[in-house]
């Protein structure tokens, strides 16, 4: 398969592996990340990230918007209306803001 400069030829989630091993590849010590979830696969992205964080000392802002995304890292920060909410390691905030799940009658 032929791919162009721009790109074309390649899938969305192909150009998304690109952007995020290029990324990686200066090794930086701060990753930002807006709503991970929106990515196709996120699950591979999650196993990418992981990887990645495993070998090298790394900062990872995740800007989530549930708590399944909070496996990534160690630490949760809770923002709301501009004021830190909530400062605590992930494991404890993701135990107080689980929504329990409404069944119907």
């Amino acid at each position: 398969m032929l791919i162009s400069e721009s790109g074309v030829g390649l899938s969305g989630d192909e150009k998304m592996r690109i952007l995020l091993t290029r990324s990686l590849i200066h090794r930086p010590e701060v990753l930002i990340f807006d709503s991970p979830k929106g990515i196709k696969h996120f699950t591979g992205f999650q196993k990418i990230l992981s990887r990645y964080m495993a070998v090298n000392e790394c900062t990872l802002l995740l800007g989530v918007k549930d708590s399944t995304q909070l496996d990534l890292t160690s630490r949760t920060i809770i923002i709301e209306e501009g004021k830190v909410a909530m400062d605590a390691p992930t494991a404890e905030v993701a135990d107080l803001i689980r929504v329990p799940t409404v069944t119907k009658p």
